[in-house]
């Protein structure tokens, strides 16, 4: 499994490679369909969806930004979007790429997430540790 999983990462980061030589898009178009041809003679095609989350992964850090992804109980307006960017970006002390996503069920405050860290600070979260408390 460990090879397995090594096997994905330098497949993801060889088709970063292989994406960033193109010249334009026909070479992309080319050097595509060979990457995938190739996937298919290593029978790595079901990893697929496994190196393209590779793929993005090494992207990003290539770029020196950080995919943060934002869960609010409602939509932001973007000047809120804007401060909290900035925000992020100050406190994690480099370039980050905000990803907003909205979901009722938090109910109000926020979900912040990166790399492998996670910050629960929503109301639904809060009421169920007040839950607790009460229980115990």
């Amino acid at each position: 499994m460990a090879k397995t999983r090594a096997n994905v990462k330098q497949y993801g980061r060889l088709l970063y490679e292989v994406t960033g030589a193109s010249q334009n898009e026909a070479g992309l178009k080319k050097n595509l369909a060979g990457f995938s041809a190739f996937l298919a003679k290593k029978g790595l095609i079901g990893k697929f969806e496994q190196i393209i989350k590779e793929f993005k992964d090494y992207a990003v850090k290539q770029k020196g930004e950080l995919e943060v992804i934002l869960t609010t109980s409602r939509a932001l307006l973007p000047s809120e979007a804007k401060k909290i960017d900035s925000a992020l970006e100050k406190v994690l002390e480099r370039p980050i790429k905000l990803i907003k996503q909205t979901e009722e069920t938090i109910l109000g405050g926020f979900i912040l997430s990166f790399g492998d860290k996670v910050f629960d600070a929503s109301l639904r979260a809060k009421l169920v540790k007040l839950k607790e408390k009460m229980m115990s």
